[in-house]
């Protein structure tokens, strides 16, 4: 019976984690208690991830290192490096606040989402080079973030390497030994068979997430709803802007470097970045410049697999059909 629900729920994932959203915002009060739930629902999705992956893929990606290389660096640097100067200018030109600023340059520092290879798997895009490219970006961060965001954006990010980098291992060393434990016990086979269920796991832990991030955000739309609305537009624009600058520049490179399916999963990573570990790194009296913003970031990255799905798997399914094609490379 409880298997039928979650198959039920996870049928409809895409939907139920764009209605977390709103959850947050109704149910404000529930931030209190969702919050302790925050960190092992991001050990859920990772471990969701890792049961759902297939390693052979995995390890054929590590056999091209340049590619995986070359990708984080173009997400975690080239990013924010080559676009946060153009926003630099316009935001004031456009009399923007300067916290949205700050917001949008964190956003561009951050690594991709960790969520981002379960919505790999619901829009039918690479989800092993997600993987990879999440795990890779999120290990870079704690040397990549600290230097760009004081360069950038003159803010000091004091992040510790050494215990970030340890507590990062622990975590992804442990997604990873369970499970490899679970598929022994339960069997890939039957992991495939019941993927609606993860699906459902994957939207609760999001849900979680959203409650709690959304904290404050429903207060600040009933006394002021056009500051909400001028930071939703941003932030969809962002969003969105950086997905399809990702996915045009990627179907650009001829596909020995990177393969059509593998770029429309780095737009889907550019876009959809991980604000909740940006926000743990800045110091105190920082956060509450950007903590709007990174709340109704959220609301683009909870809609993507709902609207974005679509798109996203009409142009894999063209992809695949033109390799299938006789005398395709």
């Amino acid at each position: 019976m409880l298997l039928r629900l979650f198959t039920a729920f996870g049928r409809h994932a895409s939907s139920v984690m764009a209605a977390g959203v709103f959850l947050g915002l109704a149910l404000p009060e529930l931030a209190s208690l969702v919050r302790p739930v925050l960190a092992p629902a991001a050990a859920t999705l990772l471990l969701v991830a890792m049961l759902r992956i297939d390693w052979s893929e995995v390890l054929a990606l590590l056999r091209r290192p340049l590619l995986v290389a070359g990708v984080t660096a173009a997400i975690v640097a080239a990013a924010p490096l080559l676009l946060f100067p153009a926003a630099a200018l316009a935001f004031p030109a456009l009399g923007l606040p300067a916290g949205l600023l700050l917001g949008v340059g964190l956003m561009l520092c951050g690594p991709p989402l960790g969520a981002a290879t379960n919505m790999a798997y619901l829009m039918r895009l690479d989800a092993s080079f997600a993987l990879l490219i999440t795990l890779a970006g999120t290990l870079a961060a704690p040397f990549m973030v600290p230097p760009l965001a004081l360069w950038l954006l003159g803010l000091d990010l004091a992040i510790g390497v050494a215990d970030f980098m340890l507590r990062l291992g622990g975590l992804v060393a442990g997604a990873i030994a369970l499970s490899l434990a679970i598929r022994h016990v339960v069997g890939l086979e039957r992991i495939r068979r019941n993927g609606a269920a993860l699906d459902a796991v994957v939207a609760i832990a999001m849900i979680a997430f959203a409650v709690a991030i959304m904290d404050g955000v429903g207060a600040t739309l009933r006394a002021d709803p056009l500051l909400v609305g001028l930071y939703l537009a941003v932030a969809c624009a962002a969003n969105l802007g950086l997905q399809a600058l990702a996915v045009a520049v990627a179907l650009l490179l001829p596909r020995r470097l990177l393969t059509p399916l593998q770029g429309l999963t780095a737009g889907l990573l550019n876009g959809n970045r991980n604000l909740g570990l940006m926000l743990a790194a800045m110091p105190a009296e920082a956060q509450g410049k950007v903590l709007l913003f990174f709340a109704i970031a959220q609301i683009p990255m909870y809609f993507t697999p709902l609207v974005g799905a679509p798109i996203y798997r009409r142009l894999a399914a063209r992809v695949r059909a033109a390799d299938a094609a006789p005398g395709a490379r």
